[in-house]
């Protein structure tokens, strides 16, 4: 299933078959297998399905992806946080009543570990793995988990692991997104609720005070 090339001498070139032990030999063949059944169930919208599930868009339709972009919704044929998310917490629920009390924490984990490998361990993927590995284990031990530490951990995790990945404008992109939420929308949100029904009654009890008057 698979043939992998590799040059010797200049000029030369010999065939080896896949190792079938291989990581990425047995992540390829489960996206192989999965990709079949969905065309099996899904006919000719199983490219947008694969999109969905696996990021990949190689297969749609250049029209279909232009329509994705004019409706602004682009983003969901790239596997994301929010994928990861829903996947976490679908399985955890489908697994809340098993008989074991730690069933539900592995099969969540399993099954965004499955997810970021199906993905290619894109950046945003990885990040988002790591922060809910952070939530399930503060969850399993009755411990709350701090997020921006979570997000700090993720950081040093993946640059650690790959430091050349800071020039990847998929990793700035998914960190700055996260970071924005992460650090600015509880100030902002505090902003806005004090100037909008604060500030704002105020100032409109005066004037209505001053009308009535």
């Amino acid at each position: 299933n698979g043939v992998a090339f590799f040059a010797k001498n200049k000029g030369q070139a010999s065939v080896i078959s896949p190792d079938p032990n291989d990581f990425n030999v047995k992540i390829n063949r489960i996206k192989i297998a999965a990709e079949s059944r969905l065309e099996y169930l899904f006919g000719d919208v199983s490219d947008v399905v694969k999109g969905f599930l696996f990021g990949d868009t190689s297969d749609i339709d250049p029209e279909i992806k232009e329509d994705f972009r004019a409706a602004g919704i682009s983003h969901l044929l790239a596997v994301s946080g929010l994928h990861v998310g829903i996947l976490s917490v679908f399985f955890f629920a489908l697994f809340a009543k098993a008989g074991h009390k730690y069933l539900k924490y592995v099969a969540a984990a399993s099954a965004m570990l499955l997810l970021a490998a199906l993905s290619g361990f894109s950046p945003s993927v990885v990040r988002a793995v790591i922060m809910q590995f952070v939530l399930l284990i503060g969850s399993a031990v009755n411990r709350r988990s701090d997020t921006k530490n979570t997000f700090g951990l993720a950081l040093f995790l993946i640059v650690l692991f790959d430091p050349f990945i800071v020039s990847s404008p998929s990793f700035l992109l998914s960190f700055a997104s996260t970071a924005a939420i992460v650090f600015f929308y509880k100030p902002l949100h505090t902003a806005a609720v004090n100037f909008l029904f604060i500030r704002c009654s105020v100032r409109l009890g005066k004037l209505s005070g001053g009308i009535v008057s």
